[in-house]
């Protein structure tokens, strides 16, 4: 089942004029399409990074917070995500990437010091 007939397009909360308490956060705001999953929880079905559209193959993990959510899932590019609904608003973010293509950046000290 899908919500709204379609899928449903979360905006963000700058799109929907949610106080600036609201728009508080940690992670990167993104676009999800959801669909109604066990007990009527929003559950992402694919959401957009930039021009990418990355579809989840797998739900993880999910676990609970005040008033959000967090949900760890395999992206259909192998990557992993950790994703936080903020089921009072509905907007997500994504709080977290794993993946085995990028590359970590080398610690500062690797390039010498900076010279003016």
């Amino acid at each position: 089942m899908r919500v709204g007939g379609g899928p449903a397009e979360c905006l963000n909360a700058f799109d929907r004029g949610f106080p600036a308490a609201a728009r508080r956060s940690d992670g990167m705001q993104i676009r999800v399409d959801t669909y109604v999953g066990y007990r009527g929880m929003q559950m992402p079905q694919r959401f957009r990074l930039g021009r990418s559209r990355i579809g989840i193959v797998e739900t993880v993990d999910q676990w609970f917070g005040p008033d959000y959510r967090y949900i760890k899932v395999k992206g259909d590019d192998d990557a992993t995500y950790i994703l936080r609904v903020h089921d009072v608003h509905g907007f997500w973010e994504l709080t977290m990437f794993k993946s085995s293509r990028v590359r970590s950046l080398p610690h500062p000290s690797a390039f010498g010091r900076r010279r003016h």
